[in-house]
């Protein structure tokens, strides 16, 4: 599938929960303003309801989506133990890649278990992300990730 980010997500999150996590995306997105598209097709949302982002030109890869009431129309994979929603974004570790793990890092820290993320990548793939949300929100660091990819269909 090439490097990725995979999350299960919960399929509504608290307004309350969503607009701390907004509030701390927007201190960190300044960081990004030269990777991230603002004036194409594919250009940042970040709103009450989404984040939608990607790269630059050739510098963009697949769009990272994250909602705070996931869309379950058409195909829908849940995990059996506890009912959340797979989702995922492939960035091929383009430069917009730290952007993804910021905005997933700064997920876990508000919505605690209703994400649970894990990644193509290992520890020093996301230190960069993890020391950027660490110097600029105060944590990031030593948050519990899960590094290894889901079992199943999604992998290869």
């Amino acid at each position: 599938m090439g490097y990725t980010h995979y999350w299960y997500i919960a399929d509504e999150i608290s307004q309350d929960s969503w607009d701390k996590f907004l509030g701390d995306f927007r201190l960190i997105l300044p960081n990004f303003e030269s990777t991230l598209d603002i004036q194409g097709d594919q250009k940042l949302e970040h709103d009450k309801d989404v984040i939608f982002l990607n790269g630059i030109g050739e510098l963009a890869h697949e769009s990272f989506l994250l909602e705070r009431v996931t869309d379950i129309t058409g195909f829908t994979q849940r995990d059996e133990d506890n009912g959340l929603i797979f989702k995922f974004c492939k960035t091929a570790q383009k430069p917009y890649d730290i952007a993804v793990c910021s905005a997933l890092i700064i997920a876990k820290k508000h919505f605690g278990e209703s994400i649970r993320i894990s990644s193509d990548g290992e520890n020093h793939d996301w230190q960069e992300a993890k020391t950027l949300c660490e110097n600029t929100l105060g944590y990031g660091e030593y948050l519990n990730m899960d590094y290894s990819p889901p079992v199943g269909e999604f992998t290869e």
